[in-house]
């Protein structure tokens, strides 16, 4: 899909870019509540436990009681806790952004209501080729990752590989059409700025945005990422390739949610509908749960 506006010249799609941010300056509340969670451990950890939560609730009934669980892509380390809290035997987080790990024990170190105790076991490594024999894990989830790796294919095989005969794999993700799968919400307030403009035009508005805001200058280190013409941190993973790569494996049950961009906006009829004209650019995320 080519951006809307991408034969334009860059100069003149920066401009469109900063004059739309301009009429959504009013919608500061998203802004600010991603400076918080980038900018404090406490809230980030926090944030990904609801936001663990909000997909659980959204997706099929996961025990985790008993469980060997890998949190795959772990953060700060909020679903690592929250599996071990639900009663897990095993609860391991997987990281390969080292940043994340170092902050997750400074986390557990530094905060009154976790304390270093309760740290979990850590592995910095790459999903593609993870450090666990066959057979390991009862569940993996993956929570906001999987538009991130570099090859989904071997990550995929390896969570295959590291399952249970009948362990399940949890994943949420937004595809690459999504409405804010760019990941420049931090800068830009309005949806699709990559389906309308080029990526280079949108790395130099970003940059002009920060520069004003000094967004990436306070954000902890796991959160941190350079400001490129290319988006080398996102794999521009679509739905129907997802599709395509997990039915490789011999999955002996699929429950697999897209929901639309307008799910629990109260016009949840508009987003179907959108999602019938348009797959890949109405769905708001992925929530899969493939059982081996």
């Amino acid at each position: 899909m080519k951006p809307f506006f991408g034969w334009l010249p860059i100069s003149t799609q920066v401009n469109l870019i900063l004059g739309m941010n301009r009429l959504r300056a009013n919608a500061t509340a998203r802004a600010e509540f991603q400076q918080q969670i980038k900018t404090s451990l406490k809230a980030g950890f926090d944030w990904e436990i609801d936001t663990l939560k909000d997909f659980l609730r959204r997706g099929p009934a996961l025990n985790f009681s008993g469980k060997c669980v890998l949190d795959f892509g772990c953060g700060l380390g909020g679903a690592t806790d929250y599996f071990a809290k639900q009663g897990a035997k095993l609860s391991v987080g997987v990281d390969l952004n080292h940043p994340s790990l170092v902050e997750i024990v400074s986390l557990f170190a530094n905060e009154p209501t976790l304390g270093p105790a309760r740290t979990p076991p850590l592995a910095n490594a790459d999903g593609a080729n993870l450090p666990f024999a066959d057979n390991t894990f009862d569940l993996i989830s993956s929570i906001y990752v999987f538009e991130h790796v570099g090859d989904v294919a071997s990550v995929m095989s390896e969570c295959y590989r590291t399952l249970k005969p009948g362990g399940q794999l949890f994943i949420v993700f937004p595809p690459y059409y999504s409405p804010w799968c760019a990941h420049t919400d931090d800068w830009l307030a309005f949806p699709w700025p990559h389906v309308m403009f080029s990526e280079a035009a949108i790395a130099e508005a970003v940059a002009i945005v920060d520069a004003q805001k000094h967004n990436m200058a306070t954000y902890n280190a796991h959160a941190q990422f350079p400001i490129k013409p290319v988006f080398d941190h996102v794999n521009r993973l679509l739905l129907s390739e997802f599709e395509a790569i997990f039915a490789r494996h011999p999955w002996a049950h699929v429950d697999h949610r897209i929901p639309a961009v307008a799910d629990g906006t109260g016009v949840e009829w508009a987003g179907k509908l959108a999602q019938k004209l348009h797959r890949e650019l109405f769905t708001s995320a992925v929530i899969c749960t493939l059982t081996k």
